[in-house]
């Protein structure tokens, strides 16, 4: 990355109260004893009121320490826990991707390595079916965990107080004559996904598309991700489910060996 490019290429512009705001955080990287107001307007040159404002609001969002002390602000370890969870991630779809291709290549159909991000799923990677009919997959897209069966991979393999948590805040709308719409009949699925061992889409958010999803495990045992099997319903019919639903829960389980996991 050209550094010096990009200050040039900024410079063009008006300083933005965002990129003061990264001006004032990049500062403070350099302070690990925090730093007064008054002493960050004057090293910025920036007005004080608004130093008073902005610190306020990356303090409140949790980008900013403040010693009630002395009055000084400085970094807090949000930013690591954002990087840690990066880092993690990319780990996870490093370890993920041989055995995705492997299982690609046994199934033909498409692989798909997901996490739960707020109360929604999330697309890490994915590996394409070589059929010229597939389901389209973009790595970073979305989806609901009650109507999916990543989401129900996940929660039922989770701690009863993070997968309760997560239940109250799904909504549980209807897609298809499919979904599931009421936490009875969602905790009931969930026990029959513990069972078996993965989980069941019978077109529950796109008519005419089955998915089977095995839970991964990291080093503690928790489920920190989702291995999905995806394909439509004429290929992928529900008396493959238990041979395919077998060789993608060994796969998750392999997956979940190289990280760490000992059960």
């Amino acid at each position: 990355m050209n550094i010096q490019a990009n200050r040039e290429e900024l410079a063009e512009f008006k300083m933005t109260n965002l990129e003061r705001g990264l001006t004032i955080m990049e500062l403070l990287t350099d302070y690990p004893d925090g730093l007064g107001t008054s002493e960050i307007a004057r090293m910025l040159d920036l007005p004080k009121n608004f130093i008073f404002r902005a610190t306020r609001v990356l303090h409140l969002r949790g980008y900013l320490d403040r010693n009630e002390d002395s009055k000084t602000f400085s970094v807090s370890r949000k930013l690591l826990s954002m990087s840690y969870h990066v880092l993690k991630h990319t780990s996870l779809i490093e370890v993920s991707m041989p055995l995705m291709k492997q299982l690609r290549n046994e199934i033909k159909e498409t692989v798909t390595l997901s996490a739960i991000e707020g109360a929604q799923g999330i697309v890490l990677d994915y590996v394409p079916s070589p059929h010229s009919l597939r389901l389209v997959v973009e790595t970073g897209a979305h989806y609901q965990l009650h109507s999916s069966a990543p989401g129900k991979a996940m929660l039922a393999f989770m701690p009863e107080e993070d997968r309760d948590y997560l239940i109250e805040q799904l909504s549980f709308e209807k897609f298809t004559s499919q979904t599931i719409t009421s936490k009875k009949a969602f905790f009931q699925a969930l026990e029959s996904v513990r069972k078996a061992g993965y989980a069941v889409d019978l077109g529950e958010e796109l008519e005419g598309i089955h998915c089977l999803s095995a839970p991964v495990f990291d080093e503690k045992g928790f489920p920190v991700a989702a291995l999905v099997v995806t394909g439509p319903a004429s290929r992928f019919p529900v008396r493959l489910f238990k041979e395919r639903g077998e060789l993608l829960r060994q796969a998750a389980v392999n997956i979940s060996t190289k990280l760490g996991c000992a059960e």
